[in-house]
Formats: C-alpha cells, sequence, structure tokens
C-alpha cells in the first residue's frame, strides 16, 4: 500500500555511486548523469559474491526499515520505476535516519514504519533464495558514513589513487589475532583472521594484544605477529578460500550495533511480559509479533 517510497538524497547518493564505479574501474569522468552506472545493476554485481560467506555473516547485526506487516520497505532511488531497493544498515542511527528522512511520492512523511533488527547472514540467504527465483529485487548493504570516511582517509595515505564507492563495506582484517572467548568460530573447522566492521573496534583489540604480547617473556623474534590489511566486504567474499585469502574471515561486528540490537531484543521481551501481563488481567492487549 506505500509504495516505492523516495530516499532522503537520494540522486546525489546514485551520482555519487556512478562517480566512484566509474573512478574504481579507472574510467575518466563524465558530465553529471551521463552514462551513470545504475546503483541496481552495481548491487546485483556485489551480491552476486555473497553466497561464498553468507554462513559467516550469521553474528553480524543488521537493520531495516520496514512496513507495519513487518516486509522491508523498497526505496526508489531515482531511476526509474525498476530501481527500487531495500538498504540493508549496519548501524542503527542509519535506519533510522533513513526512516525520519523517507517522504511519499506527495512529500508527506512516511508513517507506521519501523526499524528491525537481524543478522546478515538471514538477510543475504533471503535476497540469495529470491535471486535464484528469477526475482528483480535488490539490496544496498550500508556501512556507517563514518567508516567509510575513515576508510577512505587510509587509503589516501596509503598513497593509493582508489577510491571507496560509497556502498562499498570497508572490512578491516587481522591475521594472528586471536579471537575471544565465545566469538564464533571459522564455519567449516578452518583457520581463520579476525574480520571487523568498525575501525576503532579493530584498534582497541590490536592495541591490547601488542601490549600482552610486549609485556611476554621470551625472544621478541619468536612473539606472534600481526598483519592487517584493509578490504571490501565483496573483495572478502569473492577471495575468500582462494590463494589470496585462505583464511576463512570471522567477523567482528560494530560494537555500538551489537549494543542496539541487544537493547531492541530487550525491549522485545519486556513488551511481550507486558502484554502477557495484561492479557492474563483480562486486557485484550495483542501480543506483539515475532
Amino acid at each position: 500500500a506505500l509504495g516505492a517510497c523516495q530516499a532522503p538524497q537520494s540522486r546525489v547518493f546514485m551520482s555519487r555511486v556512478g562517480q566512484g564505479v566509474r573512478k574504481t574501474l579507472g574510467g575518466k569522468g563524465r558530465e553529471a548523469g551521463s552514462d551513470d552506472v545504475s546503483v541496481k545493476t552495481f548491487a546485483r554485481a556485489l551480491n552476486s559474491r555473497l553466497g561464498n560467506i553468507v554462513s559467516d555473516l550469521d553474528g553480524v547485526p543488521v537493520f531495516l526499515v520496514v512496513d507495519p506487516s513487518g516486509k522491508p520497505l523498497k526505496i526508489n532511488v531515482g531511476e526509474g520505476e525498476g530501481s527500487n531497493l531495500t538498504f540493508a544498515y549496519l548501524e542503527f542511527t542509519d535506519a533510522e535516519g533513513l526512516a525520519k528522512g523517507l517522504r511519499t511520492p506527495t512529500g508527506e512523511p512516511v508513517s507506521d514504519i519501523s526499524v528491525v533488527g537481524t543478522t546478515l547472514g538471514a538477510v543475504v540467504r533471503d535476497y540469495l533464495a529470491k535471486r535464484e527465483a528469477n526475482s528483480t529485487d535488490e539490496m544496498l548493504i550500508m556501512p556507517s558514513s563514518m567508516e567509510s570516511r575513515t576508510a577512505q582517509e587510509l587509503m589516501t595515505k596509503l598513497g593509493t589513487e582508489a577510491q571507496m564507492v560509497p556502498n562499498s563495506v570497508p572490512i578491516y582484517q587481522v591475521e594472528g589475532l586471536p579471537a575471544k572467548e565465545g566469538e564464533k568460530k571459522g564455519a567449516d573447522g578452518k583457520a581463520t583472521a579476525l574480520s571487523f566492521f568498525r575501525f576503532t573496534d579493530m584498534q582497541v583489540r590490536v592495541e591490547a594484544f601488542r601490549k600482552d604480547v610486549a609485556a611476554a617473556a621470551g625472544p621478541e623474534d619468536e612473539k606472534p605477529k600481526l598483519r592487517v590489511r584493509m578490504m571490501r566486504l565483496h573483495e572478502v567474499a569473492a577471495l575468500t578460500g582462494t590463494e589470496r585469502l585462505p583464511y576463512r574471515p570471522q567477523f567482528i561486528p560494530s560494537s555500538a550495533a551489537v549494543v542496539d540490537i541487544a537493547k531492541m531484543r530487550d525491549a522485545k521481551a519486556m513488551g511481550t511480559l507486558a502484554a502477557k501481563a495484561s492479557t492474563g488481567s483480562g486486557s485484550k492487549t495483542p501480543e506483539p509479533a515475532s
């Protein structure tokens, strides 16, 4: 009933994606709007690689904007009737910002929508199943703008001319860094490399490990060494299991996203308990849908 909604600044977003793709592929600049790479086409190319790591994404929170029935909204990004996409946000605050900024075709705020949390693995499986059935639906996995800026700043410091395409998800992979107790291990039992979605989370873990190593007894040349590399999620998906990337990724989600999805689950549990208590005392308050 809601139909397609217009994303805030979506036309600017589309143009930035097109320009970023051309730079990444080595193309020359063109006038704005001329032969822009379709956001939907680019999303499909990135998403096609995710099947290789879908089981590794089960512990990564993701946030969707949904309608009253719980179905993710399809957002019009300004490319015509066939340009509707589902945005899957890695940070709650970004999904919340989209929900607040959405407008109907007549310019009115969209009502009766909400943000729900799930896992990136579940979202990717659902997408791949629909794609297998020849669905034309597409999705964009959206990193936070802060992480995109951080990744681009690091690339600039390293002297590369490559550009972070706006919807490329930066991943900070650290070989040799041990996992903490309780963190998800490799799905197939093979060696893993911790792969962080947030730069500051990676920094904290690496600095703590280096302090522990420095304080440990033994010759310096025998102490474990770390290898840190910055990649993009679709590169991790494409290269995992090859000679270039023999380790399985052990994804460490954004610490903020973990806290936010835990709060959402606690709030839902409290709402369910309250509804049951009200129902038991004669109230007709329905129990929230799962």
